[in-house]
């Protein structure tokens, strides 16, 4: 007797439990319950297309696990945010159809209305000499006429721009649709064998990676207060797996992993003449912010280390759909620091305030955008490098116009001199002025400086300096001053230097 024995297929009903957070990647955890009596085959249906196949780990306590099979699904039922966009995009092309419609019965009335204006000459002409109509009442029609007409331009305008910001909402709605069925219409689906020792209920957890589809970027709020400051701690998440995460945990791990880690070999360490670099031009880093809703975390974010890295356990589980980004509160801190005054004359007559933070927590601030207070009073954006712990981090605050800061040429002449080897020498006499108008005493760092002569035939000197500088740099041929300057107090600084060259050339700075 011959007996068939056919594997029974079991469609689990799963979500993702938690998800670990890398810079670059991702690793993340499904579970599902079942109940078990015999051996079958179990399958994870609709899975990120973006999962890694050699990732794929399944654990379950008293349960054999047999041969897994990946393989390519396509999502039969769109999920609730396509048909959101859909509706979303039929009610704006609806809109837009409405006001080209408006746009042609508005035409059509402006032809009316000026076809009446262009006979109203003759019409005007033959009344007023029959005497059957006043001057005045022909003149408050044309009048009528010209508002009509006036009206329904200006209705017209406002057509074209609300079909333009129509246009472009739509565009943004149909390019996240298209984003969106990219990352869900395809997708993966993981099956496998199970043994189980006993009947009973089991609970098995489905774990794999997934690169580039998932993010996280630190956000501060600083707010300087006296010798302190509340620094908050934001991290901004983004995910676009094709998975939705419903009440999930969510770690986030400070370590880069690398497709492949490798040990420097040893080689030889060599000297030689410079060749010269090619002339580079680096491109400046626009950081774009996005309005993003703040789920505020009562409890404590976690922080543990782990080998080569920090991990933070977000205290409450979140909920982040495939294409949103949201905002989430980290921690809050206060913070020891320092202030004073950053004045550079030279470059530009500001005083930009600073603060020197020390980081006496046990935190990483990565590297991030940062969103400045004094008090409760915005001052700008900045941006901080990765902060370890102990380390200290120095940002600009803003600038105070409180602090009046004003460098002018006082004096300049040219001279020449020798007959053979003739030279011209220029002289600079600058007086720079720093005046306290903001009630407080002040602590300022100011920085005065000379030119750099890179030619041996051009000579620069120093003639004098009055008040003499706390520090000078022979290097960079600055002059630094540490003042704590009180209120309404005015402090000069008086520089005068020479520059000297060979008369047929010319002399530029930078």
């Amino acid at each position: 007797m011959f007996f068939l024995f056919v594997l029974i297929f079991l469609n689990l009903n799963s979500q993702v439990d938690s998800v670990i957070i890398y810079p670059d990647y991702a690793i993340v955890f499904r579970k599902a319950k079942v109940f078990l009596e015999k051996r079958e085959k179990l399958t994870f249906k609709n899975l990120s297309w973006f999962l890694e196949d050699n990732s794929v780990r399944i654990r379950s306590e008293n349960l054999k696990i047999g041969e897994v099979f990946i393989k390519k699904t396509y999502l039969e039922e769109p999920p609730l945010r396509v048909k959101e966009l859909e509706k979303k995009i039929k009610e704006f092309e609806k809109k837009i159809q409405a006001f080209e419609n408006e746009k042609l019965i508005i035409k059509s009335k402006e032809e009316f209305l000026l076809s009446i204006k262009l006979v109203s000459p003759e019409i005007i002409s033959k009344e007023l000499l029959t005497g059957k109509i006043s001057p005045e009442s022909w003149e408050r029609a044309l009048d009528f006429l010209s508002e009509k007409l006036a009206h329904l331009k200006e209705r017209s305008l406002i057509i074209e721009d609300s079909i333009k910001e129509y246009k472009k909402q739509l565009e943004a709605l149909k390019k996240e649709l298209e984003d969106i069925k990219a990352m869900i219409e395809n997708k993966k689906e993981i099956s496998f064998e199970l043994i189980p020792e006993k009947s009973g209920e089991y609970e098995i957890e489905l774990s794999y990676n997934i690169s580039n589809a998932c993010s996280f970027i630190p956000y501060y709020e600083i707010k300087a207060d006296e010798n302190s400051v509340n620094l908050n701690y934001y991290v901004k998440i983004r995910q676009k797996t094709g998975e939705d995460w419903e009440n999930t945990r969510v770690v986030l791990n400070t370590a880069k992993i690398l497709p492949l880690v490798t040990i420097p070999e040893l080689s030889p360490y060599y000297v030689s003449f410079e060749t010269p670099p090619p002339m580079t031009v680096k491109a400046e880093e626009f950081l774009r912010t996005e309005k993003t809703e703040v789920p505020l975390m009562k409890e404590e974010t976690k922080i543990l280390e782990t080998g080569i890295s920090l991990e933070y356990i977000l205290p409450t589980r979140i909920s982040l759909k495939s294409g949103e980004e949201k905002k989430f509160f980290l921690k809050g801190l206060n913070l020891p620091a320092e202030f004073e005054y950053f004045v550079y004359p030279r470059k530009d007559n500001n005083a930009y305030l600073q603060a020197k933070i020390f980081n006496n927590s046990e935190m990483v601030f990565l590297s991030g955008e940062a969103a400045t207070y004094i008090k409760n009073n915005y001052t700008g954006k900045t941006v901080i490098k990765t902060v370890s712990p102990k380390e200290t981090l120095t940002i600009g605050l803003g600038i105070d116009e409180r602090i009046k800061v004003e460098r002018k040429l006082v004096k300049f002449f040219i001279k020449r001199e020798g007959v053979i080897d003739r030279k011209e020498k220029q002289e600079f006499t600058y007086e720079t002025k720093i005046e306290n108008y903001s009630g407080k005493e002040r602590k300022l760092k100011i920085i005065e400086q000379i030119p750099i002569s890179q030619i041996e035939e051009i000579k620069v000197k120093l003639i004098k300096i009055d008040p003499k500088p706390d520090a000078t740099d022979e290097d960079l041929k600055t002059f630094t001053y540490y003042k704590n300057l009180k209120p309404n107090e005015k402090f000069i600084i008086n520089l005068s230097y020479f520059i000297e060259y060979p008369i047929d050339k010319k002399i530029i700075f930078y």
